[in-house]
């Protein structure tokens, strides 16, 4: 009897297949590492969004619970510390010095990243330019000051807000004394 070789089957993949699979996994992961950097950008955006909106509430309700002392010649007196005070916050929007000395510590140093001023609307102001003022309105309110609030996300304590270059939000609030 003949012994007749079998016929034998090829075991694995061939070189075109191994190839066309190595493309498409290296389409796809290329793909996936080319979204990180935006879903980041995203994340840092909106983590800086919660943070900023913190410290505008903390802000807020920190003059509006303050002791507005008298009224002389419109202003309440006790205002006038918080004109242009500023505040210091970590990356989630938490208050730095909270000894109120005007100075950071070397920690807080090391944490900051928001830093934030007060600055007081005049009385019979308008908000938006060539707006014209509601009589009988808030401006009208001696129970009520119109304030900005500057927020920038720098960890330079002495940030200039006031120059033209730089970069910083900042919202129009109206608060009410609380009796």
């Amino acid at each position: 009897m003949k012994n007749f070789p079998s016929i034998r089957r090829p075991q694995g993949f061939s070189l075109p297949e191994v190839a066309i699979a190595t493309a498409i996994a290296a389409l796809g992961i290329i793909t996936l590492l080319g979204l990180l950097p935006t879903g980041l950008e995203n994340v840092r955006q909106a983590g800086n969004t919660v943070a900023i909106a913190r410290i505008y509430q903390q802000m807020v309700n920190e003059i509006q619970s303050a002791d507005w002392g008298e009224q002389s010649g419109g202003i309440w007196q006790n205002l006038r510390k918080y004109e242009n005070a500023r505040r210091y916050f970590d990356s989630e929007g938490t208050t730095l010095n909270r000894s109120g000395n005007h100075t950071l510590g070397d920690e807080e140093y090391l944490a900051l990243s928001y830093v934030a001023k007060y600055e007081f609307v005049p009385l019979n102001t308008a908000l938006v330019p060539g707006a014209g003022i509601v009589p009988g309105g808030m401006n009208e309110r001696a129970d009520a000051r119109r304030i900005i609030i500057h927020v920038a996300v720098t960890p330079t304590p002495g940030y200039d807000f006031d120059d033209v270059r730089s970069k910083h939000e900042k919202r129009a609030f109206t608060i009410t004394r609380q009796y």
